[in-house]
């Protein structure tokens, strides 16, 4: 496989077998995820000097990410597909919860002050709601 800035590059002994791309594919992103994500969190975390207990992958059919109140952190693979600032604003909405476990206008000027534009956001994000259902 080879892969540019907006392309993937898959041997020709592929090309009729779909579910072989798709595999071939999601493996690629999902090792993405993990340094991204990573990264991501690390740099957020310092900026608000928490300590997330564990970061993981999801696989989840609804949701972006999520925190437990065990401070463990996860982001659905297909986060990846996004723009980096959308994921940023994953990172830091589910790094809140570790100081806001809701929702509160507390938590969202926590995220604003990190986020200043975090509605728009939040706004794209919805919009690409239909990568939670690619690779399934």
């Amino acid at each position: 496989m080879a892969v540019t800035s907006d392309c993937f590059f898959l041997p020709s002994k592929y090309k009729e077998n779909l579910t072989k791309q798709k595999k071939i594919i999601s493996k690629f992103l999902i090792t993405e995820a993990v340094t991204i994500f990573e990264k991501r969190l690390n740099y957020f975390a310092n900026i608000m000097q928490l300590e997330p207990n564990s970061f993981a992958l999801s696989n989840s059919k609804r949701l972006w990410g999520s925190c437990s109140q065990n401070n463990d952190i996860k982001l659905n693979w297909r986060l990846v597909m996004a723009l980096p600032e959308i994921i940023d604003y994953v990172v830091v909405h589910e790094l809140t919860h570790m100081l806001e476990f809701n929702h509160s206008s507390n938590f969202w000027k926590i995220v604003e002050s990190i986020i200043p534009d975090y509605k728009q956001k939040r706004e794209l994000l919805k919009k690409g709601d239909f990568l939670l259902s690619l690779f399934r």
